[in-house]
């Protein structure tokens, strides 16, 4: 049971952390463009060549991780898919009316990060 109960927390914790920072980054990355969405992507694909399994088997034997440090190394690595799902959606919802419409009114690229590409890209 006290396996169980600290695999969920470190489950939970590495998801949570995972999808905002990936929800925040696909976000950024598809709302500015240009080079700098393909320098954050090309660094992403270089995340994404690194083994996850055998990453969190090394550091997790080598430092004694705790919970928290177990998650965090998971979430490290668990942030691309989320990043790269966002992104593809922002990428379709920035030439939106309603985009246009926000920017027309003074919206800055925070605001339309926070009120209107994210809701959007997750369906809420």
């Amino acid at each position: 049971m006290a396996g169980g109960q600290t695999a969920l927390e470190i489950g939970f914790l590495a998801s949570l952390v995972a999808t905002v920072v990936g929800t925040l980054y696909g976000a950024v990355s598809g709302l500015v463009g240009g080079i700098i969405d393909g320098l954050m992507m090309r660094i992403l694909d270089v995340f994404l060549s690194i083994p996850l399994l055998f990453m969190v088997l090394v550091l997790a034997t080598k430092y004694h991780a705790t919970v928290l440090d177990e998650s965090l190394i998971i979430a490290a690595y668990t942030w691309l898919v989320p990043a790269r799902l966002v992104r593809g959606e922002v990428l379709t919802l920035r030439v939106r009316d309603f985009v246009s419409a926000a920017r027309v009114m003074g919206s800055g690229q925070t605001r339309l990060v926070y009120r209107h590409l994210i809701p959007n890209a997750l369906s809420w």
